[in-house]
């Protein structure tokens, strides 16, 4: 078969068995379905059990490495003030008021609880501590108690909650010298995310896989709160896990409700005070759209009687997909071989072209994200879909009974070029009530916050665009004002005043932190900018390393082995402290009165705010684990560091690409260096994941383009290594020495 006819046949190829398209003369629940995507009480074991056997006949069961995005809607980060009004002291940096997420360290002004880490070379079941410290006075703040189990924590009154990787456990904490276990629960599955409203713990637990009967800590759940997705025949199912919610009474462990849904790896989840949503990534069979592509464009390339015949077996309900396959390939084989080389040249070029303006013109039939919505008070669940995908919890706000979603189309790498950003509205029943598209094409969304009738969202390509979105008509959005400028932010944070801080990179690939005004929303500005010699910030994708202190006006900001404490006013960003932990990368920072606390795996800093001294450091065990040398621990013998020197010549005007494979997650990266930049300048800073997601951290490629300026030569220094250990660390070095012409 020559090159011609395979390629045609890829256009017009109907996969084969790969769908999991249900109808009524299959299940007895109607399952016969046109629709777009929706979870469904499956209602009987008989449902259940036809579900299992044709999940399992697709390539997509029981693959699932997913670690999921849980939050809530409306930033907040508050301060509390104690009853006698003695003590401030910071709390969690959460989404929304009333609504606490677990993280690593707790205070209530008095205590502080901390978790330690595990280090990345260690298993990550291995056992860590909490500790419980005396904060005050600052000077002397010490170690009163070890509970020898770590994880995430959540204080409320005198009870201190602990998940770990196995195990919820409570315990009594109103004499910290000796806390009590008040009561303990296994997870049966792995942990996702939690959070706790009112003393109510919504916890979501992953098993990596479908089964029935599904029996949760020894509670079997009932067939009609167990729910599935039913999908049209033009999506692949790439379900492989059960999620598991349950709201369980904090403060005696017992379980109040219960439901399962079957999902996937790439399942996002947002929390808001009235509901839990979860957003399913839809994969959708692109073959189908090139089938109805070829369906309603046919005759614009074959004769009337081979489109005749194409859509007779399309049509055909007698045919599967793979007797419509062989069908289609005769057909297609014995037409292409009536015409000479030059007319199947011109028509695959032809059809290419118009295939690729069809897939422009039709993408959001090609990405979707269905979302179910599950009632705190009842746990009765809704469903909806929305075209494209999300960027994480942060792309979801609950406001007013309306659910906002901001979305990506195009992230696979051959629509990268036409990639368009996306606001949807829906209404209580979770149907799309309003909508506004086609924002910055060619770019993806970094960040998105929403703030009552305001939403602001950044893409990023080359530039950055800040967009201000008016949803006070949810039936109409619009764009409001847009500021474009180097860099990118991919945390947003309100801080009043009509001030915005972002976190983000600049065009150096240096963290940067953005203060915008937003007051007048047709015209946002970046009013300060600061950029630091660091390239890596946990708070760059986990709100709860970002501390906030609005008295002071103050920002703490984590960052290899430094904390960075920055005043931010609307007169401009200036640094009042670089507080450096010897040992280890800075995780969190708390703050109570006027005393700031850093916290390290194995150093907790204490810094006076009205002196900016360090005023005490507590050492924490080193080693509660056992040490194993690192089995990347880098070797300082420049015989065995990879290094490279690359020389290239190029042409005034031209862009220069440098292309390195990276893979954060074991936390290394790329940063540069150049020597002279008066000859170059950065155009873009990229890192695609590859394509693979069964292999859980496979890294992917770095990719920087730098315009060239002025003839001269140009050194491009590249380290690899990881931040929190500096740049001596390094275990290899790339030197391009550029000779512009």
């Amino acid at each position: 078969m020559n090159k011609g006819i395979m390629l045609v046949i890829g256009i017009l190829l109907v996969a084969s068995g790969a769908f999991l398209s249900l109808n009524q003369k299959e299940m007895s629940l109607n399952f016969d379905f046109n629709g777009d995507f929706e979870l469904i009480p499956v209602g009987s074991e008989e449902n259940f059990n036809m579900f299992l056997a044709k999940a399992s006949s697709s390539s997509h069961y029981g693959r699932s490495y997913g670690v999921n995005d849980l939050a809530v809607t409306k930033s907040s980060m508050e301060s509390r003030i104690s009853l006698d009004g003695s003590v401030r002291y910071s709390e969690t940096n959460v989404q929304v008021l009333g609504v606490d997420e677990a993280d690593i360290v707790k205070t209530n002004g008095k205590l502080i609880f901390y978790s330690t880490q595990t280090p990345i070379w260690i298993s990550s079941n291995w056992q860590t501590n909490t500790y419980l410290i005396d904060a005050l006075p600052g000077e002397t703040s010490k170690i009163i108690g070890n509970i020898s189990k770590g994880g995430n924590l959540y204080l409320m009154d005198d009870t201190l909650l602990i998940i770990d990787y196995d195990k919820i456990t409570s315990y009594n904490i109103s004499n910290p010298n000796s806390p009590e276990l008040k009561w303990s629960r296994e997870l049966d599955g792995s942990y996702v995310d939690s959070r706790l409203i009112d003393g109510n713990l919504y916890l979501i637990v992953q098993e990596y896989s479908f089964n029935g009967p599904i029996i949760w800590n020894n509670i079997r759940l009932d067939y009609k709160d167990v729910y599935i997705p039913r999908i049209p025949s033009i999506m692949r199912p790439n379900f492989e896990s059960t999620y598991i919610i349950s709201s369980i009474n904090a403060e005696n462990g017992s379980i109040k409700d219960t439901v399962a849904l079957v999902g996937s790896y790439s399942t996002t989840v947002y929390v808001s005070g009235e509901n839990i949503y979860f957003a399913y990534s839809l994969n959708y069979d692109e073959n189908k759209l090139m089938l109805r592509f070829i369906s309603e464009n046919g005759n614009r390339y074959f004769p009337k009687d081979i489109t005749n015949k194409l859509n007779r077996i399309e049509s055909n309900e007698d045919f599967g997909d793979e007797a419509k396959y062989v069908q289609i390939t005769e057909i297609l084989e014995k037409y292409l071989k009536t015409i000479s080389s030059e007319e199947r040249n011109n028509l695959m070029n032809k059809i290419e072209a118009d295939y690729e303006s069809f897939l422009k013109e039709n993408l959001e039939d090609l990405e979707g994200t269905g979302i179910a919505k599950i009632e705190l008070d009842t746990f009765k669940v809704t469903s909806g879909k929305v075209p494209g995908t999300l960027l994480n919890s942060f792309s979801m706000d609950e406001y007013n009974g309306n659910l906002r979603v901001a979305t990506t189309i195009g992230n696979s790498w051959r629509f990268r070029d036409f990639q368009t950003n996306n606001i949807y509205v829906l209404d209580k029943d979770m149907k799309i009530t309003g909508k506004l598209t086609g924002l910055e094409e060619g770019e993806r969304i970094y960040s998105a916050r929403f703030m009552g009738d305001t939403a602001y969202l950044v893409t990023f390509r080359e530039i950055d665009p800040f967009f201000v979105i008016d949803l006070k008509d949810p039936k109409n959005p619009k764009v409001l004002g847009e500021l474009k400028i180097p860099g990118y932010s991919t945390y947003l944070h309100p801080i009043g005043n009509n001030k915005i801080i972002g976190i983000g990179k600049d065009e150096q690939n240096r963290l940067k932190v953005s203060l915008f005004d937003v007051k007048d929303v047709s015209s946002p500005k970046e009013i300060s900018k600061y950029s630091l010699n660091e390239y890596w910030s946990e708070a760059l994708y986990n709100h709860h390393a970002f501390l906030w202190d609005s008295e002071k006006e103050v920002l703490v900001l984590p960052a290899g082995n430094h904390a960075f404490v920055l005043e931010v006013t609307e007169n401009g960003i200036k640094m009042l402290k670089d507080e450096v932990h010897k040992d280890y990368g800075v995780l969190r920072a708390i703050y109570i009165n006027d005393y700031l606390y850093t916290f390290s795996n194995y150093e907790i800093h204490v810094i006076d705010q009205k002196t900016w001294k360090t005023v005490n450091t507590i050492n924490l065990p080193k080693y509660d684990y056992p040490y194993y040398p690192r089995p990347y621990e880098p070797i300082y013998q420049e015989s065995v560091i990879d290094s490279e020197v690359v020389e290239k010549k190029v042409k005034l005007g031209e862009n220069i690409t440098i292309t390195l494979e990276e893979n954060p997650s074991t936390g290394y990266s790329w940063s540069y260096e150049v020597e002279d930049w008066s000859n170059i300048n950065i155009l873009t800073d990229t890192y695609v994941q590859n394509d693979n997601k069964e292999i859980v951290g496979s890294g992917g490629i770095h990719t920087w383009t730098f315009e060239t300026l002025e003839k001269g030569i140009v050194t491009i220094k590249f380290d690899y290594y990881r931040p929190f250990e500096g740049i001596d660390s390094s275990i290899s070095k790339k030197t391009y020495v550029i000779n512009i012409e």
